[in-house]
C-alpha cells in the first residue's frame, strides 16, 4: 500500500482477539502488524508480525516507535493507549473500549490505586472472567471503528 493509509498495530502477547482482528482488517483491507517479544512468538501468511527483545515495555516501545497520525492500536495497557493517543492515534482494549482523551486520564488514576493497593497487600477487586459478550462487542466496537476512519472510494 503506498501514500499515508491507517495502520492496526496489535500489541500482540496475551492478546485474546488476534483472529477477530485479523478476520475483519482482511475483510476491510487494512494493513495489521502485530507486535510481540520473544516469549510469544507465532506468525501469519497475511500479517506482519514483529518480535522484539524480551524487556518491560519493549513491545509498547515498538509500537511507539512506529505509529503514525491515524492508526489504530489494540491493546490493554493503559499507559501504551494514552501515548497512542498523544501521537494522534486511536486505542481500544480487547474488550471493545475505546481509549479516549475523555477516559484516559481515569483510567490511568485507576491503574495507579491499584497498584498502591497491591503494594500495600490490600485486595482489591480485579477484572472479571472474559467472556462471549466481551469478544462479541469488541468485534462490533472495532469494525465500526474501521468503517469510520477507513476511506472508502
Amino acid at each position: 500500500m503506498k501514500g499515508s493509509h491507517m495502520v492496526v498495530r496489535v500489541d500482540g502477547d496475551a492478546c485474546p482477539v488476534r483472529a477477530s482482528i485479523l478476520q475483519i482488517t482482511n475483510k476491510h483491507k487494512v494493513e495489521t502488524i502485530i507486535y510481540t517479544d520473544v516469549n510469544h512468538e507465532f506468525s501469519y501468511e497475511t500479517t506482519c508480525v514483529i518480535t522484539v527483545d524480551q524487556g518491560i515495555d519493549s513491545v509498547d516501545l515498538a509500537i511507539v516507535k512506529d505509529i503514525k497520525v491515524g492508526d489504530v492500536v489494540i491493546t490493554n495497557d493503559y499507559g501504551l493507549a494514552s501515548l497512542v493517543l498523544g501521537k494522534k492515534g486511536y486505542a481500544m482494549d480487547a474488550n471493545g473500549r475505546a481509549f479516549t482523551l475523555n477516559n484516559i486520564d481515569q483510567l490511568l488514576f485507576e491503574r495507579h490505586m491499584h497498584k498502591s493497593l497491591r503494594m500495600m497487600k490490600k485486595k482489591h477487586k480485579g477484572p472479571k472472567k472474559r467472556d462471549r459478550h466481551a469478544d462479541v462487542l469488541f468485534r462490533e466496537n472495532f469494525e465500526a471503528l474501521l468503517l469510520q476512519l477507513k476511506p472508502y472510494s
